[in-house]
C-alpha cells in the first residue's frame, strides 16, 4: 500500500516550529520513489521551511524555529543591542522576538526532566519534535537525499516591509547560513544547492564535513528585474503549499546527503538555516546592498546541538590549575620574588 510507504506531511506541532515536512519515503528504492510520485526521486524526503524574526537564533537573523534549550529573547539576554541595531526599523514590539527556552521542551514534565538528566542530557535533545538550538532532526537514507526548500520569510510578529524587495516575503539579496550536525559524531554529511544548474558566475554552493558541517553564503536568487524603485525577485510561495516539488521559483533549494564513507543505511541528523537581517535599503533614493560577508563574519557558527550537553560528566571535580590558596612558604618565596622583581625595574 502507498500509504504505508510515504509519511505524508503535517506542520511540526512541537515548539511552533516553521518546518513543514511534505513527503517522507521510509524505505526508498528505486520502486518505492517510483510509486511516491515526487518531482525529486533522489530525494527520501522534502521539508518545507519559511523563515521569521520570531525565531530569531543570534539576534541579527531570520531563523525557522525556536531555540530551544537557550534563552534568546528580547528582554533576559544579551542579544537586546543585536535586536535593536537590526530589527529596530521593521517590527512594532521587539519584545516578541526570541524566547527564553531554558529546559524547553517539556520544562514544568517532571518524568521527562529526570530521564534527560539520567542521560547527562537536556530535554531539547531527548523529546520527539524539539528544536535543540533552532535545529530540526531528520533522516538521511544511504543513495538519497533530504531535500530543503527555504520559501520566504514570513509576514508575521509586526514585521513591516521587506525594504527594496518585491515580493515583501522574498529571501532575495540575503545571505544565508545552514548548519547540519549528525546524531552520532563523525558520520559524513553535505548539504548542497539542488535543482538549479550552475555557471561561471553562480557555481553551486557545496560543503561537506564529518559529523558537522556550516556554510554561509549568499541566498543567490536570480532578479526578475525592477519594480520602480525596488529588486524584483521570482515569485515565493507559502509553507503549506503541499506541492511535491518545487513550490515556488524563488526559493532556495537545498539538498542534504552523504557523498562517501556512507557506512550506516540510515542515520539522523538535525539541520538548520538562517538568513540575514541584511538585506537592500534606501539610501537617498537608491537601493544599496549592506555587505553580507560581515554577516557571516558575526555569526557563532558552533552553535550545533550538541553545544547544549554538559561538557563535564556529573560529580567532576574540576582540577586546581592555579592553585590560590597559597602556603606561607610559598607565600614567602612569592614575596620575595615580587621584591627582586620590583628592585629589578627600579634599576631599569
Amino acid at each position: 500500500m502507498l500509504s504505508q510507504i510515504i509519511a505524508f506531511s503535517a506542520v511540526v506541532a512541537l515548539a511552533r516550529a516553521n518546518v513543514r515536512l511534505i513527503y517522507s519515503v521510509e524505505n526508498p528504492t528505486q520502486e518505492t520513489m517510483a510509486a511516491a510520485n515526487t518531482a525529486y526521486p533522489e530525494c527520501s524526503s522534502l521539508y518545507r521551511v519559511d523563515l521569521s524574526a520570531e525565531y530569531t537564533t543570534q539576534g541579527n537573523d531570520v531563523a525557522m524555529a525556536p531555540k530551544d534549550g537557550r534563552d534568546n529573547s528580547y528582554d533576559t539576554s544579551n542579544l537586546k543591542d543585536e535586536i535593536d541595531l537590526n530589527f529596530g526599523n521593521e517590527y512594532d514590539d521587539l519584545t516578541r522576538i526570541g524566547e527564553n527556552r531554558v529546559g524547553m521542551p517539556s520544562k514544568t514534565d517532571s518524568e521527562k526532566q529526570a530521564h534527560a538528566r539520567s542521560l547527562n542530557s537536556v530535554t531539547a535533545l531527548t523529546v520527539d519534535g524539539a528544536t535543540p538550538n533552532g535545529f530540526h532532526k531528520a533522516l538521511m537514507h544511504q543513495y538519497y537525499g533530504v531535500c530543503v526548500e527555504v520559501v520566504g520569510i514570513r509576514s508575521d510578529n509586526n514585521r513591516k516591509n521587506n525594504i527594496g524587495v518585491s515580493p515583501e516575503e522574498s529571501i532575495g539579496g540575503r545571505w544565508m547560513e545552514v548548519m547540519a550536525q549528525t546524531v552520532h559524531a563523525n558520520q559524513a554529511i553535505c548539504v548542497t544547492d539542488f535543482a538549479r544548474l550552475g555557471t561561471h558566475d553562480d557555481p553551486v554552493h557545496a560543503a561537506c564535513g564529518q559529523g558537522e558541517v556550516y556554510t554561509c553564503r549568499e541566498t543567490n536568487v536570480p532578479i526578475a528585474g525592477v519594480s520602480g524603485i525596488k529588486v524584483r525577485y521570482p515569485a515565493t510561495a507559502s509553507v503549506n503549499d503541499n506541492t511535491k516539488g518545487r513550490a515556488a521559483p524563488g526559493s532556495v533549494m537545498l539538498k542534504f546527503e552523504c557523498r562517501s564513507n556512507c557506512d550506516d543505511p540510515h542515520y539522523a541528523f538535525f539541520f538548520r538555516v538562517a538568513a540575514s537581517q541584511e538585506r537592500p535599503q534606501l539610501n537617498n533614493g537608491l537601493l544599496q546592498q549592506r555587505d553580507g560577508e560581515n554577516w557571516c563574519g558575526m555569526r557563532e557558527g558552533d552553535d550545533f546541538p550538541s553545544s547544549l550537553l554538559n561538557p563535564y560528566p556529573k560529580n567532576y571535580v574540576e582540577p586546581v590549575v592555579f592553585d590560590q590558596s597559597a602556603s606561607s612558604a610559598s607565600g614567602a618565596v612569592v614575596s620575595a620574588v615580587a621584591v627582586v622583581a620590583l628592585a629589578v625595574a627600579a634599576l631599569l
